[in-house]
């Protein structure tokens, strides 16, 4: 008995110092107060940091790993380019995890002239922005995933590339009041935007090709979204928008299994190739002046396939093939009490496959 309590103190000594070689191999640096990384690494915050104006941390080393390990970085005001995480021209390969972002001009975002990589952004809340929660331009591919938006002034996500092969994953995020766009993705190769919730947008998410023209164009799977336009919203715009511009390359594109309301128009395509419209719940499009609160507008393009969708209680009409568009097809959908009709123009050589319900 007595050898046992003995090696009581000893066992703890062990225990100690096997917990101080853990955090010794985890090699996290703290970052405690208005930071700028300049070497690859992983860092964690370990307190609330706030700031008057100004980045309250900017990153210019890639290969970088930072954990905000649950606290809350803030900028008081919201002066035009303050961001709260900025990065810095050449950094890349970066993740920004599992904390809260608060005020500032921008919440993460590359600063001007910097060039982005690869960055991931997950579980993070971000509120309070003067414009763009997340802003990314020159990108290479971007993951957002888990994080939540409030009261942002412009976009919630807003990513531009000019790589060949660029791509973004935008997935299982919440957004709300959000001023202007929710989601929107700007010559980006590769698109998955699955699973958001989105809710209080002017438009929820748009893909968009611009001229000069990518060769090949862009291909983009959206499915299992809820966008919501909103009450507050006075003059809302598209729930979905595929779009490019003349001269710029064709998109294909799925646009699956997404619950649309109260925006004008529901879902629209314009100038696509090969797109497929299926499985979506579009309802209360409004009219605005500006559009006729359609539920779903094949604006331009050919060959979009609109099947299986359920089309109802829009101020417009349930399908609009514009007269720009050409050898569509349609079946299966149920288009009733539309106030501009079920079906208004068929633009060129577009089939009626049957089985809708008028």
């Amino acid at each position: 008995m007595a050898a046992s309590t003995r090696s009581l103190p000893t066992l703890f000594v062990l225990l100690m110092a096997a917990g101080h070689t853990l955090l010794a191999d985890e090699g996290r640096i703290p970052i405690f107060q208005p930071t700028t990384i300049t070497s690859t690494g992983s860092y964690v915050v370990t307190r609330d940091i706030t700031v008057a104006s100004g980045n309250v941390i900017t990153i210019q080393a890639s290969y970088v790993t930072l954990d905000l390990n649950g606290k809350t970085l803030t900028i008081q005001s919201t002066v035009p380019e303050d961001t709260v995480i900025g990065i810095g021209p050449g950094a890349s390969n970066l993740r920004v995890r599992n904390g809260r972002v608060v005020g500032g001009w921008r919440g993460v975002a590359n600063l001007l002239g910097g060039a982005l990589g690869v960055l991931e952004v997950s579980k993070v809340s971000f509120s309070g922005h003067g414009a763009d929660a997340i802003r990314f331009q020159s990108a290479d591919a971007v993951t957002v995933s888990e994080c939540r938006f409030r009261k942002v002034g412009n976009s919630g996500v807003s990513i531009q590339s000019a790589a060949l092969s660029s791509a973004a994953h935008i997935v299982g995020n919440d957004f709300s009041d959000v001023d202007n766009r929710a989601i929107t993705l700007t010559n980006v190769r590769s698109v998955e935007v699955l699973n958001n919730v989105i809710s209080n947008a002017n438009t929820g998410i748009e893909t968009v090709y611009v001229s000069p023209p990518l060769v090949p164009g862009g291909s983009s799977l959206i499915q299992g979204n809820v966008i919501e336009a909103g009450s507050d919203i006075a003059l809302p715009a598209d729930g979905i928008l595929v779009y490019a511009s003349v001269g710029a390359q064709l998109q294909a594109a799925l646009v699956l299994d997404n619950v649309v309301s109260g925006f004008a128009p529901g879902i629209e395509v314009h100038s696509g190739q090969g797109a497929r419209i299926s499985g979506n719940v579009v309802h209360r499009g409004v009219s605005t002046g500006l559009s006729n609160g359609d539920g779903i507008l094949v604006f331009s393009g050919a060959q979009t396939l609109v099947e299986g969708n359920e089309v109802q209680g829009n101020a417009g009409c349930g399908l609009v093939f514009n007269a720009g568009t050409n050898a569509n097809a349609y079946r299966n959908n149920m288009l009733r009490g539309n106030g501009g009709g079920a079906v208004c123009n068929t633009g060129v050589g577009t089939t009626d496959a049957g089985g809708n319900i008028l």
